[in-house]
């Protein structure tokens, strides 16, 4: 897995308890899929930027993504709160592939999926 950390994007599935297993998995499946479709290849890639923190994070396909958001992020005891699912499966409707740079592509990660303590 290709993963560079400059900003805490991470955060975003590791926070209090909240959704249900299937709103988590439904929601987090969308966002990998987002990635994934804006990256080329089978790469899947996030961007963010936040407080004038930039992250990128990149796996090298759904099924690492997949792994990360869902398994990790929506598998344990502590998932996401049902409104920040909420806020993110909506923003997630107007998301938008951005250029990270010259050769690669990812989702620009809604500030409504971003966690913050």
């Amino acid at each position: 897995m290709k993963t560079i950390f400059i900003f805490g994007l991470m955060s975003l599935l590791l926070s209090a308890c909240g959704g249900d297993d299937s709103q988590c998995d439904q929601v987090m499946t969308r966002f990998c899929d987002l990635a994934c479709e804006c990256a080329e290849g089978d790469d899947c890639i996030f961007h963010a930027e936040s407080g004038g923190a930039t992250s990128t994070i990149e796996f090298d396909n759904r099924e690492q993504c997949l792994a990360m958001y869902v398994g990790m992020g929506c598998g344990g005891s502590e998932k996401p709160p049902a409104d920040f699912l909420d806020a993110c499966d909506t923003a997630l409707d107007t998301a938008q592939c951005v250029d990270v740079d010259a050769t690669r592509r990812a989702l620009m990660v809604p500030d409504a999926c971003i966690m913050t303590d």
